[in-house]
C-alpha cells in the first residue's frame, strides 16, 4: 500500500530534518512542497531524498494549499494521503506505526482516520545544550479539535481543510498520536509568527485562520512558556494525558466575565464593536446570552453611551445544565439550578446586577421567532450566539434587517468545526446579501456591517 505524507515548507530549515525522518519511520512516502522557501529547508529535504514539488505563493492560504496538494497526490498516485505539517511528529502507538494503523483502517473499510493532537511548548527550564528538540522539549497540552488528515485517496472523501474530512466520511475509531511543536526556541517561534503574519491571505484571515498570531508581541512568553503556565501542562513520561490544560494563547480566558466560552480576544472585539457604532441611533441585541459573559463584554460599553441591550434567550434549565456541565476548567459556575431551585435566567440576572448592567440589559425569554414580527427598534449592534444549528442560525440573522446604516452583525461560532452548519448557515444568508459586508474576524466572531 503506498501511503505520501504531504507537506507545506515555508522556511522551516530547523524542523524539516525531523519531519522528513519521522514520515519515514513512520512508514509514508515523504512529499515536500517548496512554497517559495528562501532559506535552506529545500535544500535539506534534497540531501534526504524526499520527493520536492513547488507550489509558489505569495501569501498563505491554507484551504489553498489542501486543494492543492490533493491533486497532486492524485497525479502521483498513492492509497492513501496525509496532510502533515513539518511542526507535527507522528508517534508509534501501542506498538504500532501509522501505515500499520492506515493497513488495519483500510482493511475494516473505513476512509478516514482522526488525531489525537498533544502540543509541546518550549519552557525556561528546558535543556538549551541539548539540540534535538523532540528530547528536549517535554512539556505537552491536549488540544481538543478533530484532525481528519488521514484520507483515503478515493473520489467519495477528500480533506480541504486542517480539520474536518468531507464526502462520503466512514472514520475509523481508532487515532493516530500526533505532536505538534508550533515553537521550539525563541528566534525560531518570533520569525515564524513575523513571516506567517506577513504572508496570511484574505481569504484565511476571513476564515478565521491563526488568528491567535495577531495579537502575539515579541514578549518571550508567547514563546518559551514560563513557570506560572508550563506548571499546569502535563511532563511527557511515556503515558498520555487527554487533558487540554493549555490553550496555546487561542483562547486567553477573561477571568473577570461571567463563566462562558468567550475569550478575550473575542470580548475585545465586541467591546470594541460598540464603540464602533456609537455615534449610530439604536439599540443593541444578543441573541444566546446563557449567563452573561458576552453581554457584560458588550454592556460595560453600552452603559456609557446610555444604550439598551436587548437579550433574547430560552435560559431552559436543562440546556443550560448541559452546557455547564462543559464549561472550561477554569470557569466558575457549577450547575445546581435543580437542587437549589433557581433558574439559569436567576444566575444571568445575578451576573448582570454585579456587573451594573442591571438598568440597560433587557432580558427576553424566548427565540427569534418569538420577537421579530412585531419588533419595531432599530438596531445598531448584534450578536448571534444562539442554537448553533443551520435553520435557526440563518433564522437569528434576519434580525439584520432592523440594522441602521453602519450598524453591524457579528456572529460567534464561524470557525468552530464542531459546529459546521454555523458556519454554512452564515455563509449562505451573508454571502449573497448585497447591503452588507465582511469587516473582520476576532477569534471565532465573524462580523458585518451594513453599508
Amino acid at each position: 500500500m503506498k501511503i505520501v505524507s504531504i507537506t507545506h515548507v515555508y522556511n522551516e530549515e530547523m524542523q524539516i530534518e525531523a519531519c522528513i525522518n519521522n514520515s519515514r519511520e513512520q512508514g509514508l512516502i515523504p512529499i515536500i512542497i517548496d512554497n517559495g522557501c528562501t532559506d535552506r529547508s529545500i535544500d535539506i529535504a534534497k540531501d534526504m531524498g524526499a520527493i520536492i514539488l513547488k507550489h509558489f505563493t505569495d501569501t498563505f492560504e491554507i484551504y489553498g494549499f489542501y486543494t492543492w496538494s490533493i491533486a497532486r497526490a492524485k497525479e502521483i498516485g498513492c492509497d492513501w494521503y496525509i496532510l502533515k505539517d513539518t511542526d507535527e511528529i507522528f508517534e508509534t502507538y501501542n506498538g504500532q506505526k501509522v501505515r500499520e494503523s492506515i493497513i488495519e483502517a483500510d482493511a475494516a473499510g473505513f476512509n478516514c482516520m482522526d488525531c489525537d493532537l498533544y502540543e509541546f511548548w518550549p519552557t525556561v527550564d528546558d535543556n538549551m545544550n541539548e539540540p534535538d528538540f523532540i528530547k528536549r522539549i517535554n512539556h505537552y497540552s491536549y488540544y481538543k479539535a478533530p484532525l481528519h488528515r488521514i484520507v483515503k485517496n478515493i473520489p467519495q472523501v477528500w480533506a480541504d481543510s486542517p480539520h474536518i474530512a468531507k464526502g462520503n466520511i466512514k472514520l475509523s475509531p481508532e487515532h493516530i498520536v500526533l505532536r505538534h511543536y508550533k515553537f521550539i526556541s525563541l528566534e525560531q517561534g518570533r520569525a515564524k509568527v513575523a513571516s506567517r503574519r506577513a504572508r496570511y491571505s484574505q481569504q484565511n484571515i476571513s476564515a478565521g485562520g491563526h488568528t491567535q498570531y495577531n495579537y502575539f508581541t515579541d514578549d518571550s512568553k508567547y514563546y518559551v512558556l514560563e513557570r506560572d503556565i508550563y506548571s499546569k501542562l502535563h511532563v511527557y513520561n511515556g503515558t498520555w494525558i487527554k487533558e487540554q490544560v493549555f490553550d496555546g494563547w487561542r483562547k486567553k480566558r477573561m477571568n473577570n466575565l461571567p463563566a462562558g466560552w468567550l475569550v478575550e480576544e473575542a470580548s475585545n472585539y465586541l467591546s470594541d464593536a460598540v464603540t464602533k457604532v456609537a455615534n449610530l441611533k439604536g439599540d443593541f441585541m444578543e441573541v444566546g446570552s446563557f449567563l452573561g459573559r458576552s453581554t457584560v463584554a458588550m454592556g460595560t460599553q453600552i452603559k456609557k453611551l446610555k444604550g439598551k441591550l436587548w437579550c433574547i434567550d430560552t435560559w431552559d434549565v436543562d440546556i443550560c445544565t448541559i452546557l455547564a456541565k462543559k464549561l472550561p476548567a477554569d470557569a466558575s459556575h457549577k450547575p445546581t439550578w435543580k437542587e437549589d431551585g433557581t433558574t439559569p435566567l436567576d444566575t444571568f440576572n445575578t451576573n448582570i446586577t454585579k456587573a451594573g448592567l442591571d438598568k440597560i440589559v433587557k432580558p427576553l425569554v424566548g427565540v427569534t421567532a418569538d420577537f421579530i414580527t412585531g419588533w419595531k427598534k432599530p438596531l445598531r449592534l448584534i450578536f448571534i450566539d444562539g442554537d448553533h444549528s443551520y435553520d435557526v442560525t440563518k433564522a437569528d440573522a434576519q434580525w439584520r434587517k432592523f440594522l441602521v446604516k453602519g450598524g453591524i452583525i457579528a456572529f460567534h461560532d464561524y470557525t468552530n468545526y464542531t459546529l459546521p452548519f454555523v458556519k454554512k448557515a452564515i455563509d449562505d444568508e451573508m454571502n449573497v446579501d448585497a447591503d452588507f459586508e465582511f469587516i473582520g474576524m476576532a477569534q471565532s466572531i465573524k462580523a458585518f456591517r451594513r453599508k
